[in-house]
């Protein structure tokens, strides 16, 4: 697994979802100036009272809200032994909750642990730049008693 911390030579898997900046990704998201809610992805009108909304940077930490482990292969791969993976929802502070892949142990999906996003390599474009899409992990200087 290869993380991504910020060389130039990457770009965001989903462009629509994500970009890239020399802190790692950062989610777009939208926010809605009428009824004050935000949402991910991005959308071009508020699902709530159907006002245009602006395009928002959302958070990079949030809280973990909900986390398990799956031991069945990931889409597309045809490896059956797994040891599994994570995946979780994570609470942003402007009230949205991603639905991610979470990186770590088991151990480390502690509910209201905070969680920062980072980026992983998932491939390379055409011109072999490095495709980063979004996971979280548990914030490296979290206790025990976060």
């Amino acid at each position: 697994m290869t993380t991504y911390g910020g060389p130039p030579a990457a770009v965001p898997a989903q462009p629509e979802q994500l970009r890239l900046d020399s802190d790692g990704p950062i989610l777009l998201g939208s926010h809605c100036r009428s009824c004050g809610r935000s949402f991910f992805p991005r959308r071009w009108e508020c699902p709530v009272d159907l006002t245009p909304v602006e395009d928002v940077d959302l958070s990079r930490r949030g809280t973990l809200y909900v986390a398990t482990n799956v031991r069945t292969p990931a889409y597309g791969k045809a490896q059956r032994d797994t040891e599994g993976y994570g995946v979780g929802e994570v609470d942003l502070p402007e009230g949205v909750r991603i639905q991610t892949v979470l990186l770590g142990a088991p151990e480390d999906w502690v509910p209201d642990a905070p969680f920062e996003i980072i980026g992983e390599s998932v491939g390379e474009d055409e011109e072999g730049r490095a495709q980063i899409t979004f996971r979280f992990q548990r914030v490296a200087d979290a206790g025990d008693g976060s």
